[in-house]
């Protein structure tokens, strides 16, 4: 781990002890930022972790659903709870040793999470990242309309459509119409809602930054 060879200290596997290691953990992983001269905590805790028969990606093994049966049976309305019993407490925590005038940036992954965005702030998470516009529900409208003014979104210039495959008109209507979208709410960080993978023209990424520095 990066961290640990910057600051000197093996710390990442306490995440996964008792309260008093995650409280260390956390310690040492805010420290890290501050030292970094970060005004924000950058913490993503992927709702991967917890979903059954999950790690397909990881493991090149077949994934749990396979078909209309596997769907069926999938213990969707069980999610929330797992969800939050695995990751509440080192939310908590996380937001217990933060540093004075520090902000938590992160979530629970991309995809569809409005429904969840509450919880979220509830949580202590002040930035929403990242910001999947292509999911459902992630609009950048309507997450303004939701919510607006009441915590911040960080991303939503569509990496998965527009900038890998939009002309440079479409990419500058794209990035105006997404400022536009979330309004003079100062609710809104403009950024690339994923990295820039080699499959987005220069071009395109160019616009992104020439859009910002005229609007």
């Amino acid at each position: 781990m990066i961290m640990e060879q910057v600051i000197g200290n093996k710390f990442a596997e306490l995440i996964n002890g008792n309260e008093r290691d995650i409280e260390e953990f956390f310690k040492n992983y805010c420290g890290f930022f501050k030292d970094m001269t970060y005004d924000t905590v950058s913490y993503e805790l992927c709702i991967t972790r917890i979903l059954p028969q999950a790690g397909s990606l990881k493991s090149g093994k077949a994934g749990p659903i396979q078909g209309r049966k596997d769907f069926e049976k999938y213990p969707w309305d069980e999610l929330e709870n797992m969800y939050w019993s695995y990751a509440e407490k080192k939310f908590d925590i996380l937001c217990s040793v933060l540093p004075e005038g520090m902000k938590a940036i992160g979530g629970i992954g991309s995809g569809a999470i409005v429904a969840i965005i509450p919880m979220l702030m509830d949580a202590g998470v002040d930035i929403i990242d990242p910001v999947q516009v292509t999911a459902d529900g992630m609009a950048p409208a309507l997450l303004n309309e939701k919510f607006g003014g009441k915590i911040v979104f960080h991303g939503a210039i569509d990496t998965q459509q527009v900038l890998p495959n939009g002309t440079v008109e479409e990419v500058k209507k794209h990035c105006i119409n997404t400022i536009d979208a979330f309004g003079d709410s100062g609710g809104y960080i403009y950024a690339p809602s994923q990295i820039l993978n080699k499959d987005i023209p220069v071009e395109n990424i160019d616009m992104i930054y020439q859009t910002i520095s005229v609007s």
